[in-house]
């Protein structure tokens, strides 16, 4: 794969350069791009292609999206939640 980046893989039987698609960039490339972006445009994109719905399952990019206190509020609302299935 790396080697196609760079023009170097050939089709076998013609000789030609092989094409290459956004299937052939690394999801890590994506994703790191998917932090700068708003999440509704994530969501857009992953529905575009296969690789960009690979880098949507990335953690660290829905980490950046996250409030900075996510895990006190995520307890709490489960403690919430879960003293009022108990009433």
């Amino acid at each position: 794969m790396g080697a196609g980046v760079f023009g170097l893989a050939t089709d076998d039987q013609m000789g030609f350069p092989l094409k290459l698609g956004l299937d052939d960039v690394p999801k890590s490339c994506i994703s790191s791009i998917f932090m700068y972006l708003d999440p509704q445009d994530i969501c857009k994109l992953a529905s575009l292609n296969r690789a960009f719905r690979g880098a949507f399952l990335a953690d660290f990019v829905w980490e950046t999206k996250l409030l900075s206190n996510y895990r006190y509020m995520v307890k709490k609302v489960l403690m919430a939640t879960a003293m009022n299935a108990g009433s």
